[in-house]
C-alpha cells in the first residue's frame, strides 16, 4: 500500500542562475562581514553561514551547493589551523601567535577570490583546505 502524498509539502523549487550566483557570493563574504562586525576576523563560528546555506538552499541548485560546501570546508580548515597556531603560540611562549595575521589575510583574500568567481558563475576550490564535506 502506498502512502498518500502530503499536499502541504512541496518539493524545493530550483533557483534561478542569478539567485544562485548571488547566494554563493554572499556565502563566501558573510563570514568576513560577521568578523568585521564582531571584531574578530577568525571566528570559530564562521562555519555557521555556509552550513545554513547548505542545509536550506543546497537542494535548490548544484551551483550554490558547491559553493556552500567550499566555504564550509574553508571555515572548518581555518578552525583547525587556528588550533594549531594556538599550540605553536603556547610552545613558543607567545611568539607563534603572530601566525594568526597571515592566516587571516590569506583567508580573506581567498574568500574574496571565491566570491568573485561565484559572481561570474564559475566554480571555485579553495587552495590549502581540507575536504571534510563533499
Amino acid at each position: 500500500m502506498s502512502t498518500p502524498e502530503n499536499p502541504y509539502i512541496t518539493p524545493p523549487q530550483p533557483m534561478t542562475p542569478q539567485n544562485e550566483r548571488l547566494g554563493s557570493t554572499l556565502t563566501h563574504l558573510a563570514w568576513i562581514a560577521i568578523g568585521l562586525i564582531s571584531g574578530s576576523t577568525l571566528s570559530a563560528f564562521g562555519f555557521v553561514v555556509p552550513l545554513v546555506v547548505l542545509l536550506t538552499l543546497g537542494k535548490r541548485g548544484p551551483f550554490i551547493r558547491a559553493h556552500a560546501i567550499a566555504a564550509l570546508n574553508l571555515q572548518i580548515s581555518i578552525v583547525i589551523y587556528s588550533l594549531v597556531i594556538v599550540v605553536v603560540g603556547i610552545l613558543t611562549l607567545g611568539f607563534g601567535f603572530i601566525l594568526f595575521i597571515p592566516l587571516a589575510i590569506v583567508a580573506i583574500i581567498f574568500s574574496i577570490l571565491a566570491a568573485v568567481a561565484a559572481n561570474r558563475g564559475e566554480y571555485y576550490t579553495y587552495p590549502l583546505t581540507i575536504t571534510f564535506v563533499k
